[in-house]
Formats: structure tokens, sequence, C-alpha cells
């Protein structure tokens, strides 16, 4: 995939790009409710659990799962819609779709991951005093965030660019994230319950691979060993990797779902009739 020819020119175009991406966001009012929300709600989690390192991860985990795909979905979408009037402006003048696709991108992943890790990030730190082996699995958890609020993004901005009318738009992704949040786990219980007398350790851990809401709860609990927590789909996944191995393969699957999302934006930009 040829994103954009190295020259000075266009590198100087895609940095700019980027740069208003980046001070575009942290302009925006719903940008800053999200940030707001997150460090809000992580402080008051913590502070009610009194710094302890497992349940303050457990529930920042829940609250990562809930607002990440959510913000992103949206934020992906509205924020590709109400600029399609600059980006007609933009790609008249000496600039490919290519680049100026990938500079949004980037742009908007940029800004969403600081926003996240600090959000997070700072009220763990303030009241948190946990061991090393927490810290670890925070900065796992912390990682997983923002890899799934790149997916969801993109995702927005793919159905933004498919469907394009705001109204429509909105009821797509609220879908979207209610199906990964909540109905593909309970589709993946009942067939775990349908075809629990056959030997379904690869179809249950592909399925499991489909959703990345459900493979980052997955792979954080595993690590805090508390797959029983998870029922019938965790305990497939401990069996078939285990808890270092299933972290390291739900790494690579995100950095999957991050690609492959994001070609797929790529090429619905760069022949969509604008």
């Amino acid at each position: 995939m040829k994103l954009f020819v190295p020259t000075e020119k266009r590198n100087r175009i895609f940095l700019n790009i980027i740069s208003y991406e980046i001070k575009e966001n942290f302009r925006n009012r719903w940008f800053f409710t999200y940030v707001f929300a997150f460090a809000f709600f992580s402080s008051l989690i913590l502070y009610i659990g009194s710094g302890q390192g497992q349940r303050s991860i457990s529930s920042l985990l829940n609250e990562v799962l809930l607002l990440t795909p959510l913000f992103g979905i949206l934020y992906g979408s509205i924020s590709f819609l109400e600029t399609m009037n600059f980006i007609d402006m933009i790609l008249y003048r000496d600039v490919s779709r290519n680049v100026y696709f990938f500079a949004k991108w980037l742009g908007m992943a940029l800004s969403l991951g600081a926003g996240i890790s600090a959000g997070i990030g700072i009220p763990f730190f303030i009241f948190t005093l946990p061991d090393l082996s927490m810290v670890f699995i925070f900065l796992e958890l912390l990682l997983f965030a923002i890899l799934l609020n790149v997916i969801f993004m993109t995702i927005g901005i793919n159905i933004a660019l498919l469907v394009k009318k705001k109204e429509i738009v909105i009821s797509v992704v609220l879908f979207f994230w209610f199906y990964f949040y909540l109905l593909y786990d309970l589709l993946i219980t009942g067939l775990g319950l349908l075809f629990g007398e056959y030997p379904v350790d690869i179809p249950v851990f592909i399925l499991i691979a489909l959703n990345p809401v459900d493979l980052v709860r997955i792979s954080v609990l595993l690590q805090m060993d508390l797959a029983v927590l998870l029922g019938f789909s965790a305990a497939f996944f401990q069996k078939l990797l285990g808890g270092t191995g299933g972290a390291l393969l739900s790494v690579a699957i995100l950095i999957s779902w991050v690609i492959g999302t994001f070609y797929m934006g790529y090429k619905i930009f760069s022949k969509k009739d604008l």
C-alpha cells in the first residue's frame, strides 16, 4: 500500500495536517469532556477502591470497555462528517487523498491516545500505590485502551464515509458499539452452551479475536488470575493460550484490527466521490 511519496513538499504537508488536526482536537470541547470524564471516573474509582491494585485495575477495565469504544466510534464518525467541506477544499489544492487521510487519521489517533493516557494514567499514579506487577498490568490495560480507541475511531470514520448522513451515522455507530460491547459476548456464550459438548476451542478463539472489546476484557482479567469471572469464553481462551501468551497474541490481533480498519477506510476514501 503506497500511502504517499516521501518528497519534501509532501512530508511538510503531511506534518502540517497532523499538527493542525491535533490542535483542533485539543480545542474541541467534546475531546476535553471525554478526557475529564475519564479522569473524574478514574479518580472516583481509585479513591473508593482505596488504591488497591487489582481491584482498581478491574474497575478501570470496566470503565475502559464502556467509554473507550463508545467515544472512539462517535468521535471518529462525527469528526469526519463535520470536516467534509474542509476536506473538499484541501483536496482541491495540491494535496492527495492518501496524504490527507493518513495525516488526519494519525492526528486523531495521537490526540485520543494522549487524552486517554492522561485521563487514566494521572489518577492511577496519584491514588494508587501498586507493586511492580500491577504497574505492568496497568500499562497493558493502557495500551489496550489506546488500541481500542484507534480501532473504534477508524470504524467510525469508515461508517461516516459510507453513510454520510449524520442522523443515520449516529444510529449505525451506536448499534456497532452495542453489538461489540454486549450482544457479541452473549452470542458467544449461547454458542458455547449449545455446542459445549463438542471440541470448539479453535472456533471460540476465532470468534473472540473478531471482537476487540471481548479480547481486551479476557486478556486483562487473565493477567490478574480472574478468569473464573469470565465464564465459558475465557476458560477456552486460557486453556488454549495461557495468560502471557494470550496477552501477546491479543496485542498482535488488536494491531491487525488497526491495520485492517485503516486500510479499509483508506481504500474507501481514495475511491469515494466526496
